[in-house]
């Protein structure tokens, strides 16, 4: 189901929004739940030359999925939000638990930031390629 949402976004945004002003630029919109259906997303997407990026929340429970499309992968402030008030999931966003209030979710935030860095890092993203 993600993967349809995921595609019919896309291709609403690119009808209402990049075909009627040269000027605008997207952001390709993955179903995480699924490593190669993101990849598939991407690659479908990134044929169109004025999807620039491929947007993702700091805070999801799945993998992060990459192709080899030369667009970014940035992350936007956000989480996958299982409040225990609205889904019955026992495991809290951050190592403190539930927050009581909005702010707090997102103060947790910066600590996915970090952590999301630290993993590119680790992984050596950054690396120079040697042949």
């Amino acid at each position: 189901m993600a993967d349809a949402f995921c595609r019919a976004l896309n291709d609403w945004l690119k009808k209402e929004w990049l075909d009627k002003d040269a000027r605008l630029r997207g952001s390709i919109v993955i179903p995480v739940q699924s490593v190669e259906k993101s990849v598939a997303e991407i690659e479908r997407c990134a044929q169109d030359k004025r999807f620039v990026q491929v947007l993702m929340l700091v805070m999801g429970d799945m993998p992060l999925a990459s192709a080899t499309t030369g667009r970014s992968m940035p992350r936007t402030t956000g989480s996958a939000d299982r409040h225990p008030r609205r889904q019955q999931l026992s495991q809290p966003a951050d190592l403190v638990g539930w927050g009581s209030y909005h702010i707090e979710d997102y103060v947790a935030q910066a600590q996915a930031f970090q952590t999301q860095l630290t993993s590119l890092i680790v992984e050596g993203v950054f690396a120079p390629i040697r042949p």
